[in-house]
């Protein structure tokens, strides 16, 4: 969690707000995301428990596939996790800064200063 943040925030330390946004709205979405995954694995025909009272399942076909489902999963997040690893780092010290522009009428100087 703190590694991606560190590393986006050296990226960019001039916006590291935006920076930081960014990498944390995709760990929220990957929540959405893997919520859909779960549901489709453990429970594709959407039933729902038998008694509106008890709100657990008791349907064994469904409970049967809890222990699959955090294996597929396990598996996918260990996937992900170990290529985007590879992924972060810390910028190059002997480059320059990367220059944003500050107002709307610097961008126009800022593309002329690097062509």
């Amino acid at each position: 969690y703190i590694g991606p943040l560190a590393a986006g925030m050296r990226w960019l330390p001039k916006c590291k707000g935006i920076a930081g946004g960014i990498i944390l709205a995709g760990f929220g979405l990957s929540s959405l995301l893997f919520n859909m995954v779960q549901t489709m694995f453990i429970n594709p025909d959407n039933k729902r428990p038998h008694s509106l009272s008890n709100k657990y399942f008791t349907d064994p076909t469904l409970l049967d596939m809890v222990p699959y489902s955090f294996l597929v999963i396990g598996c996918i997040y260990a996937a992900v996790l170990a290529f985007s690893s590879l992924l972060i780092c810390n910028p190059p010290e002997d480059e320059h800064e990367i220059e944003l522009p500050d107002k709307v009428t610097d961008v126009e100087r800022v593309a002329a200063s690097s062509s």
